[in-house]
């Protein structure tokens, strides 16, 4: 019966320490999303495609900003550029690339 006993409370420790364990992941994650929320608001938000355009020969992210966004810094231009198409690379455009242009305000 001891033998008994005692798995029955290394399996009750086990389990407290396992759930610890998943609450702390939780609110780890939790603050992650909060705090990417908080640094990145645009980034929650969704973002409104007003056009698109093409890469062109010698073409790149700040050129596209600078044509379809004369009325802000390129820097945030391609900023948004960047959150709306998610994955692009700005070292590997290919001539003919679509690139979805966000609503900026």
């Amino acid at each position: 019966m001891p033998n008994k006993l005692l798995i029955l409370d290394f399996i009750n420790s086990l389990s407290a320490v396992l759930i610890l364990i998943l609450c702390f992941s939780l609110i780890g994650w939790a603050m992650i999303s909060l705090v990417q929320a908080v640094l990145n608001p645009k980034a929650a938000e969704a973002y409104t495609v007003v056009g698109t355009t093409r890469v062109q020969p010698n073409g790149t992210l700040w050129s596209i900003a600078v044509e379809h966004y004369p009325n802000i810094d390129p820097r945030e231009a391609v900023f948004h550029i960047r959150q709306v198409n998610e994955g692009i690379d700005p070292g590997r455009l290919q001539i003919g690339q679509e690139i979805l242009l966000p609503e900026v305000e």
